[in-house]
């Protein structure tokens, strides 16, 4: 996030605009991991696609906490950080059961990647049609 927000700045345009190409860095990061012929290649992808999934996390709970009425965002965040438990613990066991299967690590880099960079592109193509909403950035 500090990278990304160096290059776009801290408006609430960019933030929005940044979330769905930061899916896609998350699955380029799965397909250069699948590809690495190297375990330091393969270390240094699995980086790039976990800085593209903080990208994600911060810039969306940053857009969540100025839009959001202040007197429900604990629980708010508290049904974010279920979802995205449930979705790791789903697509762990997905992974796993797949790899058991005999799926092999180049198959299942390309379904991380299918699985993050389909729903950014969809993301980014719905995010530039709406309307930037007004948010205040008062503190209450």
């Amino acid at each position: 996030p500090l990278i990304a927000q160096r290059l776009g700045g801290e408006s609430i345009a960019f933030f929005r605009r940044a979330l769905g190409p930061a899916f896609v860095v998350c699955g380029l990061g799965y397909v250069l991991a699948g590809a690495s012929p190297l375990l330091a290649l393969a270390m240094l992808a699995i980086l790039l696609a976990h800085m593209g999934g903080s990208v994600q996390w911060v810039f969306s709970t940053t857009l969540i906490q100025l839009a959001a009425p202040k007197d429900v965002l604990g629980r708010i965040f508290a049904v974010e950080f279920a979802c995205m438990t449930l979705a790791s613990a789903a697509s762990s066991y997905g992974f796993g059961v797949l790899h058991d299967a005999g799926w092999d690590a180049w198959d299942l880099s390309l379904l991380a990647a299918a699985l993050f960079a389909l729903p950014g592109v969809a993301l980014f193509l719905v995010l530039r049609r709406l309307p930037i909403p007004e948010v205040s950035l008062a503190t209450d």
